[in-house]
């Protein structure tokens, strides 16, 4: 009975983070208010969780966690997000940003009580609530999207719910990039570990797979695309399936979103089209080319740089900027930097812990990918068609990907909840095993 309690204590912590999800803490500055009363529950729930788990098997979380070097590289990286959160104390102390570093306590409370029973079944329960809950939260998002507007699914990732002045209850709304990113991870657990009927999980990843290209996240397709195609390579069980499951998830959804999309640009009305001369026209461009590049710390209404240089959306430009602007620091800025700093994410991982925790989180950081790279590849040869494994190695894949393109699991709460328990779950007593018996 007791397990059982505990147990239910881990689930109870991932759906209070779930509910957390997307809330600033800078609403403590606005008015007392419903909405004000709702993101307060929101926020703060996790930490009442958290004091109800610490109180009821603290001995045990203490005993079989301190000083444990078993997880290392999870270690590590809860020891850079404490560094940034000194340097965020010693830069300003009472700034309201602070407060995401709740959210990191949480986590880590959640991986210590995973972590006193190694039991694989467990972290993937938690993993698959949260995903769940995700799924649900966005899928409801694109129903009704697609309720006010049919049509505009022709250009999901434009669409209003997606926008980002979009609010609901006084906090931001999730956007495409998060929606891409919620139904690849589905995507990929349905693949890896879903057995039910044929034709309904088919239809399923066939819809998911339309959604991940028609939410038109580039990162996102990227690694959709490698990593379908090298589970069809590895996977000794979906070798034989290769070619009707490339065709059905890969090249069919693609071409429909493609047809989709011509339509869209098919149906823009010509006499909006201004024809000028193209002097002018490369005039206007370069003029507006220098006035962002200028002013490249006033951040736009949708933080859309796309102007600047299309490739990137507008990063590349900006860590060129960023990156003549460094200096050596031992200390960084604390949480939040970048954007103080440029009025705007600096879009990558390694960028941001060294502008946030200086020189030490930046080196600690590269360590840290570079011990779960090995990990990875040293867990894979005795656990080649293993597919619990194969589904944490590519979540965590995905995310290590991610940080090239985005601040990702080293400031991001929905990353760091899947980086830290597809770690946990791969170095898990199911993994791990295979290698003592060989």
């Amino acid at each position: 009975m007791a397990q059982l309690k505990k147990i239910k204590l881990s689930y109870l912590l991932t759906f209070s983070i779930f509910i957390s999800l997307n809330v600033n803490p800078n609403f403590l500055m606005g008015d007392y208010n419903l909405i004000y009363a709702i993101s307060f529950i929101r926020f703060f729930l996790p930490i009442a969780i958290v004091i109800i788990v610490v109180s009821i098997s603290f001995n045990e979380i203490i005993n079989k966690n301190f000083l444990k070097i078993k997880n290392l590289e999870i270690n590590v990286l809860f020891l850079i997000l404490f560094l940034i959160l000194i340097c965020s104390i010693f830069n300003q102390a009472f700034d309201l940003d602070n407060l995401y570093f709740l959210n990191y306590f949480v986590i880590f409370i959640l991986y210590l009580n995973l972590n006193t029973r190694n039991n694989e079944k467990e972290i993937l329960a938690n993993i698959t609530l949260f995903l769940l809950c995700n799924f649900i939260t966005y899928s409801l998002l694109i129903i009704y999207q697609l309720y006010l507007e049919p049509l505009s699914i022709l250009e999901l990732y434009k669409s209003y719910v997606f926008q980002f002045d979009t609010r609901f209850l006084g906090q931001s709304m999730p956007r495409s990039t998060g929606a891409a990113r919620v139904f690849f991870l589905f995507f990929l657990f349905v693949i890896l570990l879903l057995n039910f009927n044929k034709r309904y999980k088919y239809s399923l990843m066939f819809i998911l797979s339309f959604f991940i290209f028609a939410l038109f996240s580039r990162t996102t397709i990227i690694f959709f695309v490698v990593s379908l195609i090298i589970m069809h390579i590895f996977i000794k069980i979906y070798k034989e399936k290769i070619f009707v499951n490339l065709l059905s998830f890969l090249f069919v959804p693609f071409i429909f979103v493609y047809f989709l999309s011509f339509i869209a640009i098919s149906n823009v009305k010509k006499e909006d089209v201004l024809i000028k001369d193209d002097v002018l026209i490369k005039e206007e461009i370069e003029k507006d080319k220098n006035m962002l590049s200028n002013y490249l710390i006033i951040k736009s209404e949708n933080n859309d740089l796309s102007d600047i240089e299309n490739i990137s959306t507008g990063r590349i430009t900006l860590w060129k900027k960023v990156i003549k602007d460094l200096r050596f620091n031992l200390f960084g800025e604390g949480i939040l930097s970048d954007k103080k700093i440029y009025n705007q994410s600096v879009s990558n991982g390694y960028i941001y812990s060294y502008i946030s925790g200086g020189i030490i989180t930046f080196i600690l950081f590269i360590f840290f990918n570079l011990k779960v790279i090995f990990k990875i590849f040293k867990l894979y040869a005795n656990n080649k068609n293993n597919l619990i494994f194969w589904l944490g190695a590519t979540y965590i894949s995905y995310f290590m990907f991610r940080i090239f393109f985005e601040n990702g699991f080293i400031l991001y709460i929905f990353d760091l909840y899947f980086i830290i328990l597809t770690l946990l779950l791969i170095n898990s007593k199911f993994i791990i095993k295979n290698i003592s018996q060989k």
